[in-house]
């Protein structure tokens, strides 16, 4: 498989694997930035921290906008952090310093993974508190 990065506005990401049931992006988070609010349909996100401090905002459910209220957990390098399907999340990075880590996937075990299970509910980009 070729591996190339992707650029994104808060960064970049480079797939690692792309298999039916788990597919893995390397993933650096410039300061400041974050991606978009989003859920999955049917799918997990696991996130690991390499370097930096990357952060995973969280809220239960299926939101159809930007969260009012969100738990906030904070990945040091070594820890990991699993989001289950229908829960709305973002990750980011903090002003002060870059985020590298590891982004996974797998299925709830209905299907096979999907690049068309992702519902974003708003825009990636700079940090909005």
């Amino acid at each position: 498989m070729p591996r190339y990065l992707i650029q994104k506005p808060w960064g970049w990401t480079e797939q690692v694997t792309n298999e039916l049931m788990f597919a893995s992006h390397r993933i650096d988070i410039n300061p400041g930035r974050s991606c978009s609010w989003h859920h999955h349909r049917h799918k997990w996100n696991g996130f690991a921290c390499v370097t930096g401090t990357l952060v995973i905002d969280v809220v239960d459910g299926c939101v159809s906008g930007p969260p009012d209220k969100y738990e906030t957990i904070v990945l040091s390098p070594g820890d990991t952090y699993d989001v289950p399907p229908c829960k709305t999340h973002r990750m980011r990075a903090l002003p002060t310093g870059s985020a590298h880590g590891l982004e996974y996937y797998w299925p709830d075990g209905r299907i096979a993974l999907s690049d068309g299970d992702i519902v974003r509910v708003s825009p990636s980009g700079e940090i909005v508190l």
